[in-house]
């Protein structure tokens, strides 16, 4: 249940474009157990909701960020 709460912030948040709340709370989810697909396919609905300059300005920074910590967290742990 809160790593919904979280991805509903980082969902909101990008929609308003304030990306580093929307990445806080992306990355938060993740740890929750949000998985990539799952925060792709709410930044989808963003994207349809609010354009495509939603994803220009802040939606891809936020898929991005979070492609690269789930990267580094599963380096880590092969370590």
């Amino acid at each position: 249940m809160r790593s919904t709460k979280e991805l509903i912030f980082a969902l909101l948040d990008t929609l308003i474009g304030q990306k580093a709340g929307a990445k806080n709370h992306a990355a938060a989810a993740l740890r929750l157990g949000l998985t990539l697909p799952e925060l792709a396919e709410g930044l989808v609905q963003v994207v349809m909701a609010g354009g495509i300059t939603t994803w220009n300005e802040t939606g891809a920074d936020v898929m991005r960020h979070c492609v690269e910590l789930s990267a580094s967290t599963q380096a880590a742990a092969g370590s």
